[in-house]
């Protein structure tokens, strides 16, 4: 069983497991082999395993009763947020992954509005130097035609604005969002489609945080995605039906620099 190399025992033990259980492999209700007989099919001895164990309750994905073993919960139902991107890795249904991809597009543009309006009424001089310092960033990525750059430079200035909105809450509710297109940046940067305004979109933003205007900030985050994320959509659906399958050289229906031509 090949398992990743770059994380503990217990951690590399859920990992597989709970791919199985996100690839319906391991189906609701299934009880998994008695502790001693899945310890030695994994490699592992008793405590790791119940540490791997423990790590999927916390994700409501197995449920433990004392006497009767372990048994596969419908993840559909008890998972939390933290599922989401190994889902999308490891979900075999290429409509339910696309479905998770078109709410979590609308639900960020929501969340992003409320985390601008947010940002705008509490941000520090810190916060929009921050934030213009990753705009500058994300212009020479820009012109330098980085794709990769901009990519994981829009979810870090996306953070950053997360940063500046000064909420815990807002904080734990955009962190398993921003993990998920982060992880879509990291593997497909090529389908990380802009508006051909996204530097003058950024520029207006600094601005509306400067003037303190609240509605101002937000209606630039939902109206920029409000553009884009349709056309992302399209760029994207084929990709999650073929997981595989790597981000294209070329730019999809752009120019060099990873903006789109439309406005």
């Amino acid at each position: 069983m090949n398992l990743p190399g770059d994380q503990n025992l217990a951690d590399r033990i859920a990992f597989e497991l709970e791919r199985r259980i996100l690839a319906d492999e391991l189906a609701p209700g299934d009880k998994l082999p008695a502790e001693r007989l899945l310890a030695a099919s994994l490699g592992t001895n008793r405590n790791t395993l119940r540490e791997a164990i423990r790590k999927l309750e916390q994700q409501g994905l197995v449920r433990v009763r004392h006497g009767h073993g372990v048994t596969v919960q419908d993840f559909r139902s008890h998972a939390e947020m933290g599922v989401l991107e190994p889902f999308l890795q490891h979900g075999r249904d290429p409509v339910e992954r696309t479905t998770i991809m078109v709410d979590l597009l609308r639900l960020r543009g929501d969340l992003m509005g409320t985390v601008a309006t947010f940002a705008a009424e509490r941000c520090t001089d810190a916060d929009r130097a921050r934030l213009s310092e990753i705009g500058a960033a994300q212009e020479a990525a820009l012109a330098a035609g980085d794709r990769a750059a901009v990519a994981h430079g829009d979810v870090v200035w996306l953070d950053a604005v997360v940063d500046a909105a000064h909420s815990l809450t807002l904080r734990w509710l955009a962190n398993s969002v921003l993990a998920v297109f982060g992880g879509f940046a990291e593997r497909f940067s090529g389908f990380w489609l802009l508006d051909a305004d996204y530097a003058e979109h950024l520029r207006d933003f600094e601005r509306a945080l400067a003037r303190r205007d609240g509605t101002a900030a937000r209606d630039l985050l939902r109206g920029y995605y409000a553009r884009t994320d349709g056309r992302v959509l399209d760029l994207i659906a084929p990709t999650l039906a073929e997981p595989d399958v790597a981000a294209p050289p070329a730019e999809p229906g752009g120019g060099h620099d990873g903006t789109s031509d439309d406005a």
